[in-house]
């Protein structure tokens, strides 16, 4: 109707102007279905929204929850074990000999 290469076979503007598409008067199912889906896929978008809100605070909350629990484990498991490295150092001001070191851990 519109779409017509020569101007003699195209309706009239006031004929388009009250054509249904210009006027709003009546439906395409086609475009009712469309429209139906996109409301379900923002309502679909909103609810994964909201989800990824909720995953992003537990991740959150697991970080922090992770954090203590490593310092507790952590401090557990060094007062658990024995130490058998020095604590603490002393400087001297001569070479120990270490052949003159028993098994016992005492100097001969």
């Amino acid at each position: 109707m519109l779409l017509q290469r020569e101007p003699e076979n195209r309706i009239s503007a006031k004929e388009a102007m009250e054509h249904p598409y210009f006027k709003g008067k009546g439906s395409d199912p086609e475009l009712e279905v469309i429209l139906k889906n996109q409301e379900e896929l923002l309502r679909g978008h909103e609810v994964m929204m909201d989800n990824d809100a909720r995953i992003l605070a537990n991740i959150v909350n697991l970080k922090i929850v992770l954090e203590k629990s490593t310092s507790i484990i952590c401090k557990a498991v060094f007062e658990a074990t024995e130490v058998k490295t020095p604590t603490c150092f002393i400087i001297l001001d001569y070479k120990i000999q270490f052949s003159s070191i028993s098994t016992t851990g005492g100097i001969d």
